[in-house]
């Protein structure tokens, strides 16, 4: 009852902050059921799989990042060559974006990309030099943009016309969301301190705060390891949803900052377990990662039927290459597909020690012989049917 009764306090202080911003009152819950975990196979929620080996002529790092368009694919490798690549679908080279320096149309360090379907163009955000940049597809500069006071960007997401970003630091003090439009004129800015007032506080940052939902004319907002995620859309907070583990949710002092390793220490401790920072939002099914002591999970949510699913195991059925235990990653997205990367050394000992199957020619793999990291491109099922 006493659990029951602070859920339902936590639930009534949203609402009224959702009041308090001139959003929805629209508050959703998803109930985890972590006493009935189930088995799943890629096959159930995948059609195909295609492997693309990426050209040899430009030397990828490592892929933090990947988003794909028309007519490319955009790899941003941010640690190790800091550089920005423009593929063919092929994996042929096209372009490529490198680190320069601190002068105009030149970047330190490209924390973020961002590509904008309307103008056909690349955007990054250089954390060391506070701006964003903005490039074609043939790696020719366009522009630079700053804006005043604002030096520190978690995230930032494109939507159609609008340029939206997470400003980190700002003069009351609490975080806020910014809307532009196409001319970079701020249409709104969300102060997120009244939303997620309550949520738990943790003083480390991620690669994503922002996720886009399948229809991409909205998107959603999700702090390290909270259990909360603010959707938005037409510029304002249209619902919240909270995940709920029952007596396993992470219980904390919102008043306080948490580091991560206390985070991870107080699951292992309490046999707790918060949602972890990866999502995708398909039509009808919302993937989900959370976490259990150390252990990254999976959970799936029907949105039709209003139900969720822990799964345990998730059998890869397709490659038959490695096992794992989520389907989620840091640049997954919202066009039907899900990327999974590997080095080449680690694929190519794998691929010696397993048989070919029916989802993919390993030859082709062994033929290309890749010295940069191969992408594997899962498509999703159009209707995924789970059993509940």
């Amino acid at each position: 009852m006493r659990l029951f009764f602070c859920f339902l306090l936590v639930l009534i202080i949203s609402s009224c902050n959702l009041k308090e911003s001139h959003d929805s009152e629209s508050i959703k819950q998803i109930n985890i059921n972590t006493d009935d975990p189930r088995n799943l196979r890629l096959s159930d929620i995948f059609a195909s799989v295609e492997i693309i080996t990426l050209d040899k002529k430009e030397i990828v790092g490592g892929v933090d990042d990947l988003i794909w368009t028309k007519n490319a694919m955009i790899v941003l490798d941010k640690k190790k060559t800091k550089t920005i690549f423009i593929f063919d679908h092929k994996g042929q080279i096209i372009s490529s974006i490198k680190a320069s320096g601190e002068g105009p149309g030149q970047f330190l360090y490209p924390k973020n990309i961002q590509y904008s379907e309307l103008r056909n163009s690349i955007f990054i955000w250089c954390s060391g030099t506070a701006k964003f940049l903005e490039f074609n597809l043939n790696g020719d500069f366009i522009q630079e943009i700053k804006f005043d006071g604002v030096v520190a960007v978690g995230d930032f997401f494109i939507q159609k016309d609008k340029f939206i970003f997470y400003n980190l630091i700002t003069n009351s003090g609490n975080e806020e969301v910014i809307f532009l439009d196409e001319k970079f004129q701020i249409l709104q800015n969300i102060d997120l301190g009244k939303i997620i007032s309550n949520d738990l506080k943790v003083s480390s940052l991620k690669e994503n705060f922002f996720y886009p939902t399948y229809d991409n004319k909205g998107f959603y907002f999700k702090q390290v390891y909270g259990n909360r995620l603010v959707e938005f859309r037409d510029n304002y907070v249209n619902s919240l949803i909270m995940f709920n583990y029952g007596q396993h949710t992470l219980h904390y002092d919102s008043k306080k900052i948490y580091s991560a390793g206390q985070i991870h220490e107080n699951l292992l401790q309490t046999n707790s377990m918060t949602t972890g920072d990866d999502l995708i939002d398909l039509e009808n099914i919302l993937f989900f990662e959370f976490i259990e002591g150390n252990v990254t999970k999976l959970g799936v949510y029907d949105k039709i039927i209003k139900k969720s699913l822990f799964i345990e195991v998730l059998e890869n059925d397709m490659d038959k290459l490695f096992d794992f235990s989520s389907i989620l990653s840091t640049f997954s997205n919202s066009d039907g597909f899900f990327y999974l990367v590997y080095s080449p050394d680690i694929l190519l000992s794998r691929i010696r020690r397993t048989s070919n199957n029916k989802y993919v020619n390993i030859k082709t793999i062994i033929d290309a012989d890749p010295e940069n990291p191969v992408i594997f491109k899962y498509k999703f099922k159009e209707n995924i049917k789970l059993s509940f």
